[in-house]
């Protein structure tokens, strides 16, 4: 255990951090690793990656919404129009599809690479990469780019040649905390010659509120704007964070009054997704920054019960009021039946009864029969 300890002292921290990321994946608490490693608690911590596992699996859901919550991001990266097609019917759900995202490289040891979220609409493929940090990542997005190119393959039936089109790519960014020497964007070449520039448009979180996501119908993204507080806590000592808490919490609860204006305009799952999502995300920054403080104070119980159950009695409401017009229709369908059995009473022309009332003739002699 000692010469691993040595060893792991003496190689660079790219190396390490893959050897913890490894025994991560076979241990289920950190105690283990600890001990084998060597590590303090706090070099575990900055080499750990379960938080940024959890966290992409979080973000992800995001876009597990239905296609009314999670379109508006679309058409605001690539400029498209696909809501309001969808929302007219012109874009259906069939033509909306999630692609795999992990891609098995066949080199000796099997290594993959795993996008955030590739999807297809209609015949264009995108894809959108979601990022804690601010920094380059250019080359990463050529490697996913092939090989999203590569399991969508097909034969131009004009040439008979393989036909490898690179998917459409964004960042998403949720937190300034490095400064990006390369834009994102790259040239493709052959033959000394540039075949084409690849642009690649990217959303920084930090540089928009809550009314740019109502107004350019980012829904999805609400929960996310809480990140906006990340540089800021890094940046504090933990003694001097009270005040920022309390701004945080605070805009959870903003986030939370935005939902319920847009409540009316998605699916009822949808808010749920938001609240889930808003809720992991607020348990990630009371854990990293206030040392459980807001889970010990109750401020997260109380806010997402309250909204759980604000939604739960909207559905509730929702279906008497339903039950309200059903029993309406069932009455009025009584009465009309009776109306038709004092006509039937009083002798008058079946014919004549089917022009007042509606039904047809042979409802109007069921009804006599009964």
């Amino acid at each position: 255990m000692e010469i691993l300890h040595d060893v792991i002292k003496s190689a660079n921290k790219d190396e390490v951090k893959k050897f913890v990321a490894l025994l991560e994946t076979m241990c289920d608490d950190d105690v283990s690793i600890l001990q084998m490693t060597g590590l303090s608690e706090e070099q575990l911590k900055k080499l750990s990656s379960r938080d940024r596992v959890k966290l992409d699996s979080i973000l992800k859901m995001l876009f597990s919404s239905s296609h009314k919550l999670f379109l508006g991001t679309i058409d605001y990266l690539y400029r498209t129009n696909y809501r309001e097609e969808y929302l007219n019917g012109e874009l259906k759900s069939d033509q909306i599809s999630f692609l795999p995202t992990e891609f098995v490289r066949d080199t000796i040891d099997f290594t993959f690479i795993r996008a955030d979220i590739i999807l297809k609409i209609k015949d264009s493929i995108y894809q959108i990469e979601i990022q804690t940090s601010h920094d380059n990542m250019a080359i990463r997005l050529v490697r996913y780019g092939i090989e999203v190119a590569i399991s969508n393959w097909e034969v131009n039936p004009e040439t008979n040649i393989y036909k490898i089109t690179l998917p459409e790519q964004a960042v998403i960014y949720l937190s300034d905390n490095k400064t990006k020497k390369y834009s994102n964007d790259y040239e493709m070449w052959y033959k000394n010659e540039k075949v084409c520039t690849v642009e690649v448009p990217e959303l920084r979180l930090w540089e928009i509120d809550t009314d740019d996501v109502m107004e350019n119908k980012l829904y999805n993204l609400l929960p996310v704007l809480i990140f906006n507080y990340r540089k800021k806590l890094l940046t504090i000592k933990p003694e001097n964070r009270e005040e920022l808490k309390q701004e945080f919490i605070g805009k959870v609860n903003e986030i939370l009054r935005q939902l319920d204006k847009i409540n009316t305009t998605i699916e009822d799952r949808d808010a749920g997704i938001i609240i889930a999502v808003l809720g992991e995300l607020m348990e990630y920054f009371d854990k990293e920054f206030f040392d459980g403080q807001i889970s010990e104070e109750g401020v997260t119980k109380m806010t997402f019960s309250q909204q759980i159950m604000g939604y739960i009695e909207d559905i509730e409401n929702a279906k008497k009021e339903c039950d309200g017009v059903k029993n309406k229709l069932q009455q009025a369908e009584e009465d009309r039946k009776n109306m038709v059995l004092n006509m039937i009473n009083k002798s008058m022309d079946t014919k004549l009864i089917s022009e007042i009332t509606g039904l047809s003739v042979g409802e109007i002699e069921k009804i006599a029969k009964k």
